[in-house]
């Protein structure tokens, strides 16, 4: 089968809760970058700019707003400085606050300011700052969220001339317990997936986003393999009528263990891609390269992850067949 897609992208997740942290400095951060080109990728996204209390910048907004823990590195100045060295465009993520309920909080005129803030302190003057990554994620129904990108995708384009915007939504398929880590299920007990209904609310929603997201690159980690195809074309068909550009966000952590979160399993990962490749789909990002698929993450299997891509990539990967 031809192959059409490569890994073009990836996350920067250095603040979030379920993932262990490398503990890397500048040096450290500095390899896994020159490791990045090298193994193609030409797009970093910096997950969030903030998370409640804990920012990746030292923010005068967000401490305004919120009594924040200290700030020792700037990583948004580290990852831009990074990406303009070796050639990568740096989108940054913006401040996510969850509310007790768990709720995300929806406040406009808040994320129009963080968004300023980070223009004018990173973007206008990086010739590296190549787009926004709004981190809120989105699901199958129009929300207030939804409500909230459209007009803050408007406000970003402003004030920074037209740059475009990506938002990487999950897919609410599998029933909420039985989509985390321990949950897996046997294929026999998936259950029947209403193709049509599916279809429909991404169309929907993607009516709501035209004009104001230029890229979609979904969360397939949650998608059941039998399925995994016809949802690919689904969500590139329907993304096409809009005129939005539809991506996979191919995971390359593992959500099918008991515990958060080895690297995935080469096999699942080349199924993905070259299902999507099959489809249509031309470009992945993933989450994520440093601590999944680095060859410098705390996770041997990573980098040996990163080997099995790379050899495929280059067409060393035949599949196998009975002689």
């Amino acid at each position: 089968m031809e192959r059409k897609i490569t890994i073009t992208g990836t996350f920067l997740d250095e603040i979030t809760a379920d993932i262990p942290g490398n503990n890397w400095g500048e040096a450290e951060w500095d390899a896994d970058f020159a490791s990045m080109k090298e193994a193609g990728i030409k797009r970093v996204f910096m997950i969030r700019a903030g998370f409640n209390r804990t920012l990746a910048y030292p923010s005068r907004v967000i401490a305004e707003r919120e009594h924040v823990y200290p700030v020792y590195d700037d990583r948004i100045r580290q990852f831009l400085d990074l990406a303009e060295k070796y050639d990568m465009e740096f989108w940054p993520g913006n401040y996510v606050g969850i509310k007790p309920d768990g709720h995300y909080i929806n406040d406009l005129e808040f994320d129009k300011r963080v968004a300023d803030e980070i223009w004018e302190h990173y973007g206008k003057n990086s010739p590296a700052f190549g787009g926004w990554y709004f981190s809120k994620e989105i699901g199958k129904n129009v929300n207030a969220v939804t409500d909230v990108f459209v007009e803050l995708a408007r406000h970003c384009k402003k004030i920074s001339g037209n740059k475009p915007v990506m938002i990487s939504p999950w897919l609410s398929i599998l029933p909420d317990a039985r989509r985390m880590p321990g949950g897996h299920i046997a294929e026999w007990e998936i259950p029947p997936m209403d193709f049509e209904l599916f279809r429909k609310d991404w169309e929907e929603m993607f009516s709501r986003l035209a004009g104001a997201v230029d890229i979609v690159a979904f969360q397939d980690g949650l998608i059941p393999y039998p399925y995994f195809e016809e949802i690919c074309r689904i969500m590139k068909s329907e993304g096409e009528k809009s005129g939005i550009t539809v991506w996979i966000n191919c995971e390359s952590f593992d959500r099918d263990m008991p515990f958060r979160f080895p690297p995935i399993n080469w096999r699942t990962m080349r199924y993905k891609l070259e299902t999507a490749s099959k489809v249509g789909i031309s470009e992945a990002v993933t989450f994520e390269y440093s601590h999944f698929m680095s060859p410098y993450s705390m996770w041997p299997s990573a980098g040996k992850l990163r080997e099995r891509y790379l050899q495929w990539r280059n067409g060393d990967a035949p599949v196998a067949e009975l002689k």
